[in-house]
């Protein structure tokens, strides 16, 4: 389940954020490992994202093919993991996109001052 989940994600990833229509149907076709290795390329994935979807895939195989199946907790950890990646592919972007329209539209936000470590 939690490989299935980040295949139907890096797809529309690809499908959605890919501006080449070519590269981007190209892509929405490819093997998981090399849909995740473009996206990475393309900058659409960071690092730490692709490290994950690639920890994911690899998990997935691992569940499907080995010949002892993963126990309860093996599993709770993937999904875990496929939820991890969800939130930061889908749900953060969309958090900073809606902070940004706040600061943009609030005179009162001074966004000429940044906080420093």
């Amino acid at each position: 389940m939690a490989r299935k989940a980040l295949d139907v994600a890096t797809r529309d990833i690809a499908r959605t954020r890919i501006e080449d229509e070519t590269k981007s149907k190209d892509t929405v076709k490819a093997w998981l490992k090399k849909r995740i290795q473009t996206l990475r390329e393309e900058g659409l994935l960071t690092r730490d994202l692709s490290d994950l979807a690639s920890i994911l895939k690899d998990g997935g195989d691992e569940a499907a093919h080995d010949d002892e199946p993963y126990n309860a907790e093996d599993a709770r950890k993937l999904i875990a993991y496929a939820q991890a990646f969800l939130t930061y592919a889908y749900t953060v972007p969309g958090m900073v996109k809606e902070v940004r329209e706040r600061v943009e539209d609030s005179p009162s936000l001074d966004t000429g001052s940044r906080m420093t470590d």
